[in-house]
């Protein structure tokens, strides 16, 4: 059964200053997130390193892309310091905000965003995916496991196929095809599941 259950209105808070500010300083916004840094065999779980070389590539184009990666936790720390080397080396600074707070609302980020990139290298089902699909973000996300009906799928760990896919929504080659009821609302098969329970006792 999803764990996906869509986030109420009652969720929504105000979003923070620093990102708005951000997403009004560039054309096209990216959004993404991980839970921390981790390398697994020399390879980012969460495919970090292939955002960072995205938003090089988009400005090298003359795109004014901006990344909002959001991290909560720092998680392998050297690799961390890696990437901001690497940012500051490329002169993206002002094209990639790390937002480490804690966040409850991430679909709100993923609302504001002109598309949601989910390049992990292993995944299960990708609440946030779900998320960004919801409120109508297109999503470009790696074809480890099953994604909804409406997910752009690159081939992992492929950077030529993930910065095609995503020059195709920046100039709208594609026909992004965002239907909500591709999305499983898991809600009225666990209260069945509470009924039969419930009826059982």
């Amino acid at each position: 059964m999803p764990a996906f259950i869509p986030p109420g209105d009652n969720e929504r808070a105000k979003i923070n200053n620093s990102i708005l500010n951000f997403r009004n300083r560039h054309t096209f916004l990216i959004s993404a997130n991980a839970s921390c840094l981790l390398l697994e065999n020399g390879i980012d779980t969460y495919g970090f390193d292939l955002l960072i070389e995205l938003i090089r590539e988009l400005n090298r184009k003359e795109i004014n892309a901006g990344l909002i990666f959001c991290l909560p936790q720092i998680g392998d720390k050297e690799y961390y310091d890696q990437c901001l080397n690497k940012i500051k080396q490329y002169r993206l600074n002002d094209h990639i905000l790390i937002f480490s707070d804690s966040l409850s609302n991430g679909f709100e980020i993923w609302e504001l965003s002109d598309l949601f990139l989910r390049p992990t290298s292993t995944d299960i089902e990708g609440i946030s995916v779900k998320e960004a699909l919801l409120y109508k973000t297109p999503v470009i996300a790696s074809d480890v496991c099953s994604r909804p009906a409406s997910t752009i799928l690159f081939r992992n760990r492929d950077f030529d196929d993930l910065l095609n896919k995503t020059l195709d929504v920046v100039y709208k080659r594609i026909e992004c095809n965002l239907q909500p009821d591709h999305i499983e609302n898991p809600v009225p098969r666990i209260l069945q599941i509470y009924k039969e329970i419930e009826n059982e006792d």
